[in-house]
């Protein structure tokens, strides 16, 4: 008889907006622990920790995910990613990405970050799981279209993402979790997803996770931050997703306000040995 094997795991992103001096991070950061540490996750991804001395601070605050995984570099960790987890991580590699803008333009930011592509490989329940954190460049026109510069960009980005999850174990469940700046209805997401052969239990939901400040223009409200499953060769898999943190809540200091300007995105996950049928929605 075959031996069913279940896995079931929770994971969470977000960028976290941590920014120096912008809209109080250290009491943000802090709320989020507040709100997480408890919290029966597995995996916590995070993005945009863009300074180094923010990295004591989520230790102090995240206690029940001792292991934090990220890429040390000169003023923040690399790409401004942070990993934490309950479990150990066995392995763990950053992949800095080719295109990402360029010093002398609005991307400054983006190149500055050295954003990249942050993979942990750790075990859960006996079964190994690889987890990739990512953040793209941002599309600052909003503007998702072939001939778009931004675009273009974010298509490079993209297609070396797939060229990574190729060069990934197909028998190991693989989680891509970050913000993407794509907003799911855009053909350069459905081709990514279609072509990396990924699930995404959020397709159907268009819901904003961007919350940009008044002075953008509103087509940057957008579904742009993403929880992408591959399935193990071989086994069904049952996920589902929510967004969390889109309203303002009592921070740390006692003032109310968004933990972020983007939404987080809760995933769980579970699944048998049976077959590789992938679907499931909670909500």
């Amino acid at each position: 008889m075959e031996r069913k094997v279940s896995l079931h795991l929770r994971l969470l992103t977000l960028n976290c907006l941590g920014v120096p001096f912008v809209r109080q991070p250290r009491a943000r950061l802090s709320t989020l622990g507040r709100e997480l540490n408890d919290a029966a996750l597995d995996v916590i991804c995070l993005q945009e920790i863009q300074f180094s001395r923010f990295l004591p601070l989520l230790r102090a605050v995240f206690t029940n995910y001792p292991h934090q995984t990220y890429e040390p570099f000169v003023h923040a960790p690399k790409g401004g990613l942070v990993t934490l987890s309950h479990a150990p991580v066995q392995r763990r590699r950053f992949v800095l990405y080719e295109q990402r803008g360029h010093w002398h333009s609005s991307t400054f930011a983006d190149w500055l970050l050295h954003k990249g592509i942050l993979i942990a490989e750790l075990v859960l329940a006996g079964e190994p799981v690889t987890v990739v954190n990512t953040h793209l460049l941002a599309n600052y026109s909003a503007d998702w279209s072939h001939g778009n510069r931004y675009a273009r960009h974010q298509q490079a980005e993209l297609q070396q993402l797939r060229r990574v999850l190729d060069e990934l174990d197909r028998d190991v469940l693989t989680i891509i979790a970050g913000d993407f700046n794509l907003p799911t209805q855009t053909a350069l997401y459905r081709d990514f997803v279609q072509a990396a052969g990924l699930f995404d239990p959020l397709a159907d939901n268009h819901e904003p996770t961007l919350h940009p400040p008044r002075f953008l223009r509103g087509d940057h409200a957008q579904p742009i931050d993403h929880v992408l499953i591959r399935a193990p060769r071989g086994r069904a898999i049952q996920a589902s997703a929510q967004l969390v943190f889109s309203d303002k809540l009592r921070l740390i200091n006692g003032k109310h306000a968004r933990i972020s300007d983007h939404s987080g995105i809760e995933a769980s996950r579970s699944g048998t040995s049976r077959s590789a049928v992938i679907g499931g929605r909670a909500w």
